[in-house]
């Protein structure tokens, strides 16, 4: 699978220039699932693909788990999002150790079936002191 790169960019009235910092976004197909259209997530960022498609939860989760730190380990909350796919074990991997290393902050992209496009979902599961 090949990785596309979004740029965040300024808008300076006279049209659009990147922005001097410029901000890498990453989506991350938890398990790659072949067939299916994934293109309205490339609006969202880079995506990569964390667990092949194929790749079987045995008895053992080990092999899975490491696959999932080592694909994960650059995973920034502010810019980057989970695609949420493939084998429900793996989904519960990738979000426990991602919620992990960034304090239960983290977003997701929900594809809506009717409308036929991703939402952008932000789960904060600790929350803070200031959401009532």
């Amino acid at each position: 699978m090949s990785n596309y790169t979004l740029h965040l960019t300024c808008n300076t009235g006279i049209g659009k220039h990147p922005c001097r910092n410029s901000i890498v976004m990453t989506v991350y197909i938890v398990q790659e699932m072949r067939g299916r259209d994934i293109s309205g997530a490339f609006e969202y960022g880079d995506v990569k693909t964390v667990v092949p498609a194929g790749s079987q939860v045995t008895s053992s989760i080990g092999p899975i788990c490491k696959i999932v730190e080592k694909e994960l380990g650059d995973f920034k909350p502010m810019s980057d999002y989970l695609l949420l796919s493939g084998d429900p074990v793996v989904i519960g991997v990738a979000c426990a150790f991602v919620s992990d290393v960034t304090s239960g902050f983290f977003r997701v992209l929900k594809w809506d079936r009717l409308e036929e496009h991703y939402h952008p979902i932000l789960i904060n599961l600790w929350g803070s002191k200031n959401e009532q």
